[in-house]
């Protein structure tokens, strides 16, 4: 029997697949903690690009400002 496992695995592309279809907790911590790193980086890169935007068009910084001020001022304030 071992033989013809061993014969399915290179067909399979000489990965013998797990069939364990349950996370442990191993498995679901490094899971979470690669979903958070990916946004993690994302947002950062985002809000770099942004930056560097505006640093580099200050008249789009000026008319942002004016508008995000304009929005502000009709916000509800919470005391």
């Amino acid at each position: 029997m071992r033989a013809a496992d061993e014969a399915k695995a290179e067909e399979d592309g000489g990965e013998k697949k797990n069939k364990n279809k349950y996370l442990d907790d191993s498995v679901l911590a490094k899971t979470l903690m690669q979903f958070f790193l990916d946004g993690y980086d994302t947002i950062g890169s985002l809000i770099g690009v942004s930056l560097y935007y505006l640093a580099m068009h200050q008249d789009v910084q000026a008319h942002d400002t004016i508008f995000f001020l304009q929005i502000s001022e009709k916000l509800p304030v919470y005391v």
